[in-house]
């Protein structure tokens, strides 16, 4: 493992993190292990969104890991203090709000993150904390909104809250399934802005869709093109086999529904599967 010591690269900043690609959808991969950051990196990703525990659907990453991500290029990080719903209590956020601090100051380009309360709903005042919080990085709204009981109200007041993004996979499990939900979230996402547009306001924000949940290298451009999306998110993993060559011959389990074979092999992101990711994305985008 590359320690942040021994990378020498400079820290992008948000803006160049925020910026589209010369060509196509700007790629995002998500990332829980430095290898996988070179390999987004290497293939051509415009940013990571750093997290842990993919298995559960990414945790806040260690500070550790932050700072030799950012080293390495641009990074959002996920905040998400536990699996589970989105639904957190007062410990919690203060938690998050902290975990948001400490990454701002890392070097971290963005923040991804995201509260619901009881109904279902955006939790605004939560929102407007972390956002806060997180000035002046860009805040993604994640895939909490695909479990809210409005998805297209949620944008709203993703909006309202001063999120620069919302993550979704339409409310499906894949985007591919939720493709038409993704493009009416995209149409209300334009409409983001237009009160304030309408009344003279300078500098009128809107709020970018980025595609997310279960993108492949054949089916990302499909997803681009049904939706209008100009960013999409992917981890891009594939099976890199198991490092250790002895493993006991009976089951050791390390917490977790899973296998023994699970808890040996591992998964990432390779250059190769970065490249072919970012490749696919820009022809959707093109095409």
């Amino acid at each position: 493992m590359a320690s942040a010591g021994a990378i020498a690269e400079a820290t992008p900043d948000a803006a160049t993190a925020a910026a589209p690609a010369a060509q196509g959808a700007v790629t995002e991969v998500c990332a829980e292990t430095i290898a996988s950051v070179v390999g987004a990196r290497d293939g051509g990703a415009a940013r990571v969104e750093l997290c842990a525990s993919l298995i559960e659907g990414g945790l806040t990453p260690s500070i550790g890991m932050i700072r030799a991500s950012v080293a390495l290029m641009p990074t959002f990080v996920l905040i998400r203090p536990r699996g589970g719903d989105f639904v957190y209590d007062s410990a919690e956020l203060a938690v998050m709000e902290a975990d948001v601090i400490a990454a701002r100051e890392a070097g971290a380009a963005g923040i991804v993150t995201g509260v619901l309360d009881s109904s279902g709903a955006v939790d605004e005042p939560a929102m407007l904390r972390l956002v806060e919080a997180a000035k002046p990085l860009p805040v993604t709204f994640h895939r909490a909104i695909d479990v809210s009981s409005d998805c297209v109200a949620a944008v709203r007041a993703c909006h309202r809250v001063g999120c620069a993004r919302v993550l979704t996979s339409g409310g499906r499990a894949s985007a591919v399934e939720g493709a038409g939900t993704i493009r009416d979230i995209v149409r209300a996402a334009s409409r983001c802005g237009e009160d304030t547009a309408a009344a003279g306001a300078d500098g009128v924000r809107r709020l970018t869709v980025v595609a997310g949940g279960g993108l492949r290298p054949d089916n990302v451009a499909r997803v681009v093109g049904l939706t209008g999306v100009t960013e999409v998110h992917g981890s891009a993993r594939v099976d890199l086999g198991a490092k250790a060559v002895f493993w006991p011959p009976h089951a050791v389990p390390m917490g977790g529904p899973r296998t023994d074979e699970d808890d040996r092999r591992r998964r990432g992101t390779t250059a190769g599967s970065a490249a072919a990711f970012v490749a696919a994305a820009a022809s959707g985008a093109t095409a």
